[in-house]
């Protein structure tokens, strides 16, 4: 169960004059599409079994099942077109069957090799805000901005194939290649709704229909232990992934139906991390390189897709390091973002910036100590 709640900013005192508390509530109209209550019930049934055919062949089976109820409390705020306001309770219930089997397959292909071969069906719920069925109703405006407590979860079926190498020391190579069908894949809908002959805008959360994604990664993790001197203390964890995805949007001008193709909200196509680690008995180091490609941050559905919200690709550095004093106690330092990599949101194209934000290195320095 989960409840939200907001209060306004503190009284404030300016020359003599003292300034009252304003407190937001249930029934205050400021604040009472903010203020919900929701309970989720689940009840789940599951079992597994694993078979070895052979010294080679697993098989890992199961299936899990999971029914869910969710009860919701909210209110809705109307400013009509007096601008006086009204404020209205909302309750509503919600409940879904999850039904998730899976099946593993692994296979020793030599001492130092396995492959894994895997499907599985699983499912992410609704954030608790999203199912908020608070509503703000503006008639001045004519915007309305609600939450969708008729969410359904986003359901995934991932096949997946992965290959490993262990080195004869410390450390493994891998690479794999992966597939996901989806199906009601959560997004923030904009759309118009027809109120008594008035056309609103409306905002919510809602379910796209179909969608996929695929793509591949690889990674390395080694010390290089078996060169000589002081380069045995080094070691190397690099990682990359590539993933391409593809959903359809619905949206309607001048009454006709039209289905964008889009990539995936918050999905970037490549993900890279490196990183370089010195460590012996006392004394570890490792800096680490970390990209992020661009990515759809947010789907604008009236204005179509040269009006989407990206977040522009970022790279970042930073830096870790401990020192063991004795075996209770330790020195650590951290220093994150040594490049300054911007946070930078744009409008369709890269060159209509809507947002840019530059932070400074950021770092802690302590001693950690343990107690037993």
């Amino acid at each position: 169960m989960e409840s939200v709640k907001q209060l306004a900013s503190p009284a404030g005192i300016a020359g003599n004059k003292l300034y009252p508390f304003r407190v937001d509530s249930a029934t205050n109209a400021s604040g009472a599409a903010n203020y919900y209550s929701g309970r989720e019930n689940v009840y789940a049934i599951y079992g597994s079994a694993e078979y070895k055919l052979t010294e080679q062949f697993t098989l890992i089976a199961g299936i899990r099942n999971e029914y869910n109820k969710v009860t919701f409390s909210g209110n809705k705020v109307s400013t009509l077109a007096d601008k006086s306001t009204h404020v209205e309770a909302i309750n509503q219930d919600n409940s879904y069957n999850a039904f998730l089997p899976m099946l593993h397959v692994k296979i020793n292909a030599t001492k130092n090799d396995i492959i894994r071969l895997a499907f599985t069906r699983s499912f992410a719920r609704p954030d608790f805000g999203n199912l908020n069925p608070g509503t703000v109703q503006d008639d001045i405006n004519r915007v309305i901005t609600r939450g969708n407590p008729n969410l359904k979860p986003t359901f995934a079926s991932n096949f997946d194939l992965m290959v490993e190498h262990y080195f004869g020391g410390i450390g493994m190579v891998s690479a794999g290649a992966f597939y996901k069908k989806l199906s009601n894949l959560i997004y923030s809908n904009q759309s118009t709704q027809n109120i008594n002959g008035i056309m609103f805008n409306v905002n919510e959360p809602d379910n796209l229909q179909n969608a996929w994604l695929a793509g591949f990664e690889a990674g390395i993790s080694k010390r290089f232990t078996d060169l000589p001197g002081i380069w045995k203390r080094f070691g190397i964890d690099a990682n990359y992934t590539f993933t391409d995805s593809k959903a359809t949007v619905p949206r309607f001008d001048n009454g006709k139906l039209i289905e964008d193709k889009s990539v995936i909200p918050k999905q970037a196509k490549h993900l890279f991390n490196v990183s370089l680690i010195y460590e012996n008995s006392k004394f570890m180091a490792r800096i680490a390189g970390n990209y992020k490609g661009k990515y759809l941050d947010a789907i604008r559905q009236i204005a179509g897709p040269e009006h989407y919200r990206w977040y522009s690709s970022n790279f970042s550095v930073d830096f870790s390091s401990s020192y063991a004093i004795n075996a209770k106690f330790r020195l650590f330092a951290e220093l994150n973002n040594i490049t300054g990599a911007p946070v930078r949101y744009y409008h369709g194209v890269y060159d209509r910036a809507e947002q840019a934000e530059w932070y400074s290195v950021r770092g802690q320095i302590g001693i950690s100590a343990k107690l037993f």
